[in-house]
Formats: structure tokens, sequence, C-alpha cells
């Protein structure tokens, strides 16, 4: 023996995965463009083109310049098991581009040690398979894109039973909503924002109040249920439907109460934004008079002046633990589903009087 085997790498596992879609006659002429098909694969352009180089080579595809690249393999040549039996997909409501950072950071990591074990992450989005009934979308995905197993982000109560119901090889990124039967890992938010108003009580607020959306989304209320234990009761929501505009509507309906909250719980990134220059026009000095601490971390936060009061999850670890679980699936090695909880790192910032 000359020399030792090697692990597929990243642009072979991409070439295996275009093959096998072309096979399966997925595309019709010609292939879509680049930044649709990184998009969908999550990988860079340097690895796709690398892969679409080697299928022009093999007389799979046809260059052309500054056009899309033809087909010229027909569907149905080739033999032996199809290449989608080595991908794992990704569900999102969202693009890729839209993910929270901890979430892009994450499903890099996620992607990188499944590639280690000869797997592809693809990524797909689709708004339909959140809907309040989402069994045809899925049937649909199911039967087209054929993975060996599925990551479900921000899944839906509905998504989650249709995946249980049906004993598919799929694995939660996020948590769990009651009675479902899925592997799952996730931030511990029951502990986490209990830890926050704990925090906010000993720093002498006792009118609390949470930023967040109107969803039903299994983390938020969870959330919404340690936050509770940690005040001590029912505290005030400010809902919102994720836009500026709903942010401050919700807020100017909080502060125009007779007894207006003290500290303030905002469970998202993009909308602490918007609470904290809401405050600022409002004249209220933050931590003197509002105090602010934000469920969720992104790295920008690091830029602010001051920069608020977060919770940091341990990305690593989580893609780590994730991993595990779906391999589990792929290799059937698991047994019962397995939830999973990290409690992620409390940041003292300048948003809350130490």
């Amino acid at each position: 023996m000359h020399r030792l085997p090697r692990r597929s790498s990243l642009v072979t596992q991409t070439v295996e995965v275009l093959r096998e879609a072309i096979l399966a006659g997925e595309w019709v002429g010609v292939l879509p463009g680049e930044h649709e098909l990184s998009q969908k694969l999550q990988v860079s352009r340097v690895t796709l083109r690398a892969a679409l180089t080697e299928l022009e080579q093999d007389h799979w595809l046809k260059g052309g310049q500054g056009r899309r690249r033809e087909i010229v393999a027909s569907a149905g040549r080739g033999s032996g098991p199809p290449m989608s039996q080595r991908v794992v997909v990704m569900l999102s409501a969202v693009p890729a581009h839209q993910l929270p950072a901890a979430a892009v950071l994450w499903m890099d990591k996620l992607r990188e040690q499944l590639a280690d074990g000869g797997w592809l992450l693809e990524f797909q989005e689709c708004a339909a398979a959140y809907r309040r009934q989402p069994g045809a979308t899925l049937e649909s995905l199911k039967a087209r894109l054929r993975p060996a197993a599925w990551v479900l982000y921000r899944s839906t109560m509905e998504m989650q039973r249709w995946f249980a119901d049906r004993r598919l090889p799929a694995v939660v990124a996020g948590s769990l909503h009651p009675e479902i039967k899925l592997a799952s890992v996730d931030v511990d938010f029951t502990a986490c924002c209990r830890h926050a108003a704990g925090r906010l009580l000993a720093a002498g607020h006792q009118r609390l109040a949470i930023v967040r959306p109107d969803t039903k989304i299994a983390g938020d209320l969870e959330s919404v249920v340690g936050f509770e234990q940690g005040a001590g009761g029912p505290v005030t929501s400010v809902l919102h439907h994720g836009t500026v505009e709903s942010v401050v509507a919700g807020l100017e309906r909080a502060f125009g109460c007779r007894i207006r909250p003290t500290g303030l719980f905002v469970f998202h990134v993009p909308h602490l934004l918007t609470v904290l220059g809401w405050l600022q026009q409002r004249g209220l000095s933050v931590p003197q008079e509002i105090a602010v601490v934000c469920r969720d971390h992104d790295p920008l936060l690091e830029h602010m002046i001051p920069p608020p009061a977060c919770y940091s999850p341990n990305v690593e670890l989580f893609a780590r633990k994730l991993s595990r679980l779906v391999t589990e699936r792929l290799e059937g090695e698991a047994s019962a589903p397995r939830t999973v909880r990290i409690m992620p790192t409390f940041v003292k910032g300048g948003t809350l009087k130490k």
C-alpha cells in the first residue's frame, strides 16, 4: 500500500451534491447563478468555483463567458447510491445573511465538523415551512432534497410535530415545544433569563418589562417563564412584530402608563439598538434611570459605548453538541432523543448599574 486514504474535501463533497442534483433533474438546461448556489450549499465562492470547474472537466457542465453554466449531463446518468445520502439540510425561515451573528458562527463550525466525517451541510431557506400548516411544503422538500438528516432552526411547534410524527432523523437547533420527541440543543433560556431578572432586581429595579417579538417560538416562551420566575411574578411584556415601528409603539404604550418600567430585558440585538435609540431620544439616561439587559449577543455590541449587558453563548460548544446529536442520528447510534442546554456567559456592561 503506497498511500493512506484521505477524507473527502469540501470541494469533492460539493461536486457530489451538484452531481446528485443534476441526476435528479433538479435543474433543467442551466445551473442557478454562483451566488444562489453558494448560499444554498453554504460554501464559499472559491469552493463552489473549484467544484464547478471539476464538473466542467468531467463534461457534466459547459461553461460560458458571462452566461450561466449549461448542463450537458443527462438525468439518470451514472449508478450507485444517491449522493444526497451524505447531505444534512438545515432549514431556516430567513436567508443566511439575515441570521444572527451567533447562528452564522455555529453554523459554520457545524459545517466544518460534519465535513470531517464526510457530510455536507446544505442551507435551505423556506419560509413556507414555518407557516401554520407546513405539511405539504415539508413533504415536497423531503421528496426533492432527500437528505440523510435535518437541522431545524427556530422551528415552530407544527414543524417539530411533523418531523417527530414521521420519526425522521432531525435535530432542533433551538428549544422544543412540550411533548415533542426530538433531539435538541439550545441555550438554557430558562436559567439565563431567571439570572437576568435577578441582576435587575439586585440593581434596585422593581418594575421590569420584557421587550420581545410576538411569536410562539419555544425558546422565547421559555425565556418569559424564566424571567418571571426570577422576578417573582408576571412582568410587563412589550410585544412587537420585529419592525422598528412596532418596537417603538410598544415602548410608547409601556412608558405611557402612570407606573412605567425602570428595567428592560430585550430578547434580540437589533431590537436592543432600537430600544437604546428610543430611550436616548426620550432623554432617559441608561443606566441611571433605565437599566437595559439583552438576552442575546452580537460581536458588534463590543463596539458600543457603553457596551450593553448581555449573554454570550459558547458558539463552539453549541456547534459541537449539535454535531454530535446529528451524527448520532446519521450513524443510527441514538436510542432516545436527548435535550442539551448550554448556559451562556453573562457579559457585564454599562447599561446596568453594578
